[in-house]
């Protein structure tokens, strides 16, 4: 039986790449940035509670990262930079085509940071903040991978 790391690592064909904890921190304020557009569209959907509370786990590992940053001593990014503007572009687009669209954006959001985590575990980064990332942040990505695939099936029957 495969888990779903090693499921994801066969699917998900992103280049690997150096990864910087501002790079986490502004892929998590883009991620509640997406989340944010897509609840605000479809409140009164049967998936807004889950969406909702995802956005939260987002806003939770946007904190531990800030504070990782501040007890490092390290500046970190206030916005989400060019990832956010692209985030926003192409939610607000698949929002234009409904839910299922959107899910799917916010899959692939979730995919893309699932990646940026474990490609950072390959980056110079505090074997503190990589625990972190390993422990706690990776098994969440899945979550919420899992959780956007059971709303697209829901909605796909």
């Amino acid at each position: 039986m495969h888990s779903l790391s090693s499921t994801l690592e066969r699917v998900i064909e992103f280049p690997h790449r150096s990864v910087f904890l501002e790079d986490l921190i502004q892929g998590e304020r883009a991620a509640i940035e997406s989340y944010y557009q897509v609840v605000d569209k479809f409140i009164k959907t049967t998936h807004a509670p889950e969406l909702k509370k995802i956005s939260e786990e987002h806003w939770k590992t946007l904190q531990k990262l800030i504070d990782f940053a501040e007890l490092e001593q390290q500046e970190f990014p206030l916005h989400s930079g060019p990832w956010g503007a692209w985030a926003k572009l192409v939610v607000g687009t698949a929002k234009l085509a409904g839910l299922i669209p959107a899910l799917r954006v916010l899959r692939e959001g979730e995919q893309y940071g699932w990646r940026l985590y474990v490609d950072a575990l390959q980056s110079d980064l505090n074997s503190n903040l990589c625990f972190l990332i390993r422990e706690q942040l990776i098994p969440q990505q899945e979550l919420n991978i899992l959780s956007l695939e059971n709303m697209i099936a829901s909605e796909s029957h």
